[in-house]
């Protein structure tokens, strides 16, 4: 019985894994696709001046760039410090795209709740734990 529980674990964990690499596998190839370049151009212009609001914007779908939609996010947010595509989300955190709005030599600060991974100039894969 102890043998079937582990294992049961063992592949779920497997499978959770292999899911959020999926996430990334399909980002990096959109992303090749529509370049990197083309996505901040288009992002930024979608924000506007969403990037001085206090608290986070969510940016109406309409507003959108074509390499935006490539992404098929979940939701488009702009924050102070940069835009975030919403790739996914789940009870444990979200993953996703994260561009900076100042594009700098230096990665953005982590935390134990937030990551970053460089994908190109100016544009990361973020993943934010919930508290």
């Amino acid at each position: 019985m102890r043998k079937l529980v582990r294992n049961f674990i063992a592949t779920t964990l497997l499978v959770v894994t292999l899911a959020a690499c999926g996430d990334q596998t399909k980002v990096r190839r959109t992303l090749r696709s529509v370049g990197a370049h083309h996505l901040r151009t288009q992002t930024i212009a979608a924000c506007g001046d969403a990037f001085s609001a206090k608290a986070p914007q969510e940016i109406p779908r309409e507003r959108w760039g074509e390499s935006v939609r490539a992404f098929e996010p979940m939701g488009l947010w702009a924050e102070p410090d940069g835009a975030y595509l919403l790739i996914d989300s789940d009870v444990d955190g979200e993953r996703g795209i994260y561009l900076p709005r100042i594009v700098s030599d230096k990665d953005p600060l982590c935390s134990p709740a937030l990551k970053h991974e460089k994908l190109a100039a100016g544009v990361y894969w973020y993943e934010r734990k919930r508290h």
